[in-house]
């Protein structure tokens, strides 16, 4: 099991000497691709994102011999990535003194018109993560408030479950639940403007404009 390889990593770990340092890298591998990945979805650069990465797996080291596994390693690694992530985004932004309002979202701006459907669900968010357009999807997710972004990064593609989330952003499941349900509404317009660019089909859009040529 994940969890059993990644207690014998760390006891190798803490062991020291050239097995130690063996085991770092293994454990390295084994999670850098994901802990960059939720870097780059935070931040929105390539650049920064590597730097945060790298912070992460040092605080990782320096953590080692006080972490007891009261939550699962990959769990713990999250909250460290995360905590990571956005002290590069302080940085950044007091050096550079940017206003510290959020970009705006269409749905708020629209007066959130679009109610939770369907097209809302995390299975619209699957398919355009299994698609070409990575690139794209990004930059959607850079449209969004910080927290929806965020929620919806390690919801889908850190892929953890609802127990997680709540570890990770020191919450309840509800709580995970309700902020993922107004994420996928914020993030519902900039998602359909993606699939659309792709001409990617969208279930029950063609119904309904069948249905407006009919009048």
């Amino acid at each position: 099991m994940p969890g059993d390889a990644d207690r014998h990593l760390i006891s190798r770990i803490l062991g020291g000497g050239d097995d130690g340092k063996a085991a770092f890298r293994d454990l390295y591998d084994r999670y850098q691709k994901q802990v960059y990945s939720l870097c780059y979805r935070l931040m929105g650069d390539a650049h920064r994102a590597a730097d945060a990465a790298q912070e992460s797996f040092l605080a990782v080291l320096r953590g080692l011999e006080s972490f007891e596994f009261q939550s699962s390693f990959r769990t713990w690694l999250f909250q460290v990535t995360r905590n990571a992530a956005l002290q590069q985004i302080r940085k950044a932004t007091s050096r550079t003194s940017l206003s510290l309002d959020e970009p705006a979202e269409r749905g708020q701006e629209a007066g959130e018109a679009h109610e939770a459907a369907d097209l809302t669900s995390g299975a619209l968010v699957d398919r355009a993560i299994e698609g070409e357009f990575a690139e794209d999807l990004q930059q959607a997710l850079g449209r969004l408030k910080r927290p929806h972004a965020e929620i919806l990064s390690l919801r889908y593609f850190s892929d953890l479950t609802y127990e997680e989330l709540g570890e990770v952003l020191k919450c309840s499941i509800g709580t995970v639940k309700s902020r993922l349900n107004r994420a996928h509404r914020a993030f519902k317009p900039f998602l359909l403007d993606v699939l659309r660019k792709h001409q990617r089909p969208v279930a029950g859009e063609a119904d309904r404009t069948a249905a407006g040529g009919a009048h």
